[in-house]
């Protein structure tokens, strides 16, 4: 079907040059105002649709071949008032409509050759509208006071300025076909083809008019029927496509960048469907799930067919949270790197990364939600962050952390507040005697024991190699002393329970009232401490076999 018209097309402008040619044998006067007028309507009809449709355009490069155009098309009807014979400007002679014509080629090659630095940048209509103005005012001035370059002499022809004007404007032209070669791809195909053909057809029609003698010869004649054939193809690049397919023309970018929107989503589909994080996509109202990938399906150990059972809700640790997301989303308008505990089909624990975007799809409110499993790192902080406030061996609290509350304490308003310490006797020997792993089992049952009487707001330390403090807010001497008896009791159990015959501990009492330093209660425990270890020296029992056996 595109084979035939574009025969059937050849064939009409086959007759139409024969048409006008038998006109040119009538009448040359007439033929050559058919083809000005004509090439006048075109370009004047180029400048109508591109000035008419430069909101529409991405680029400015058809809107300054428009206004570039409209110039040209005046000065080419100028040139067709003047032409020999039409008598309406009769003060002048046939040079007038030459220098007219070398005039608006001049200025219709260069416009060509420069018209594709406007491709994929916007014009700036005002500045190049108000050039061509004062180009043309200045051009034609210089035209009709005679001094513009003389171009044809009665009687003799064409001058040397106008013959080496022609070739110049061949150059030019043959030099505007190189930018639209390199920028082909922004053109439609027909577009592009179409501009090519005019300007080779203009370059075949400017040879012509380097060589004819009277402006009634056929050298011209020919000249201005390529000239009509040349705009023919300039009508079929413009206004044919910006009429009769004005998508493929005025939207030409829109439809690139929607061919290139297609792409993207299949790459977008591609990395949602291969991403190696969850990534889901949830209704907004509530929480149904539109769409996820198969690292969500792996992470919560779901299956294509059974995800959709299910609510984002249903994978909360704690549903209450995704009220707080919402209305920090609603806040914020997003959600980053926002650390969530889940839960998984089975009921596993995990901590996530949570990201949230809300956007729009399928025309519903939704979220778009990246996620990132950090159980692992979550369990690893959790674990140095137990390790920096705890001892490693017994699993109670270091001196670093027994410091800080010390200080806290010294600021609060809990006192009285009583700190014990404590010594595990007779360590030394046993680590000499029985080796260290029996030392540390001796440091672990004596914290069980002492864990066991104590009351969550206890704080209770490890502090040094064998001893340990405890501090008890709300404490005075006699709550102190009834917790040192439970200590007492306490340790004994474990030791018959292992089969010991005896653990010692020497332990001492200092007591801060509401004025006083906890520092000096402090230094008055451990003195008291060490009292009482030295007391015990003359009353010391040797250590039994048992010992051997168990630590």
């Amino acid at each position: 079907m595109e084979y035939t018209n574009k025969i059937k097309r050849g064939l009409l402008v086959l007759v139409l040059i024969i048409a006008l040619y038998m006109t040119s044998l009538y009448s040359y006067l007439l033929f050559h105002s058919i083809t000005e007028v004509f090439t006048v309507i075109v370009v004047g009809s180029i400048f109508v649709l591109a000035w008419n449709t430069r909101h529409w355009m991405q680029d400015g490069y058809f809107l300054f071949i428009g206004i570039a155009f409209l110039l040209t098309g005046m000065i080419d009807f100028l040139h067709a008032l003047a032409y020999k014979g039409m008598n309406v400007f009769p003060e002048y002679d046939a040079n007038l409509a030459t220098q007219l014509w070398i005039l608006a080629r001049y200025i219709q090659s260069i416009s060509l050759l420069i018209a594709p630095v406007w491709l994929r940048r916007q014009l700036p209509i005002g500045y190049v509208a108000t050039g061509y103005f004062v180009l043309g005012v200045v051009s034609l001035g210089l035209v009709f006071t005679n001094n513009f370059p003389t171009c044809y002499v009665e009687g003799v022809g064409l001058t040397n300025f106008k013959i080496v004007s022609e070739y110049i404007i061949i150059i030019i032209l043959t030099g505007s076909t190189i930018p639209l070669f390199i920028n082909q791809s922004s053109f439609e195909t027909g577009v592009w083809q179409s501009l090519i053909l005019f300007i080779l057809l203009s370059i075949a029609a400017e040879f012509a008019f380097t060589a004819y003698l009277g402006v009634y010869d056929e050298a011209n004649l020919i000249g201005h029927l390529l000239r009509l054939v040349s705009h023919m193809f300039l009508y079929s690049a413009l206004l044919r496509t910006g009429l009769q397919a004005p998508y493929d023309l005025i939207f030409r970018d829109l439809k690139k960048k929607e061919a290139a929107l297609l792409g993207s989503e299949a790459n977008l589909q591609r990395l949602f469907d291969t991403s190696p994080f969850p990534v889901l996509i949830t209704r907004r109202s509530d929480s149904s799930f539109i769409k996820v990938n198969q690292a969500t399906l792996s992470m919560f150990e779901l299956t294509s067919d059974d995800i959709y059972k299910f609510t984002a809700l249903d994978f909360y640790a704690n549903p209450e949270e995704r009220t707080k997301i919402l209305h920090k989303l609603n806040r914020d308008k997003k959600i980053q790197n926002e650390p969530l505990e889940l839960r998984t089909k089975s009921g596993k624990r995990i901590w996530c990364l949570v990201n949230v975007t809300p956007i729009d799809y399928d025309g519903e409110l939704s979220l778009l939600t990246g996620m990132a499993d950090i159980t692992e790192q979550k369990r690893i902080q959790e674990e140095l962050q137990f390790l920096s406030m705890h001892d490693a061996l017994t699993g109670v609290y270091n001196r670093t952390y027994f410091e800080a509350e010390l200080e806290r304490l010294q600021k609060g308003r809990q006192y009285p507040v009583s700190i014990i310490m404590l010594d595990t006797d007779d360590l030394k020997v046993i680590n000499d005697t029985y080796g260290h792993i029996s030392g540390d089992r001796l440091l672990q049952t004596v914290a069980t024991a002492i864990k066991e009487v104590l009351r969550s707001e206890e704080v209770f330390a490890r502090i040094g190699g064998d001893e340990f403090a405890i501090l008890l807010p709300h404490a005075d001497e006699v709550a102190s002393h009834l917790v040192i008896e439970r200590i007492k009791e306490q340790i004994e159990k474990h030791a018959n329970k292992n089969g010991n015959e005896r653990i010692d501990v020497s332990i001492g009492l200092g007591v801060a009232g509401v004025r006083d330093d906890l520092n000096e209660a402090f230094k008055q425990a451990d003195a008291n401490m060490y009292s009482h270890k030295y007391f015990k020296k003359g009353d010391t029992k040797p250590l039994g076999k048992q010992w051997e056996k168990d630590w």
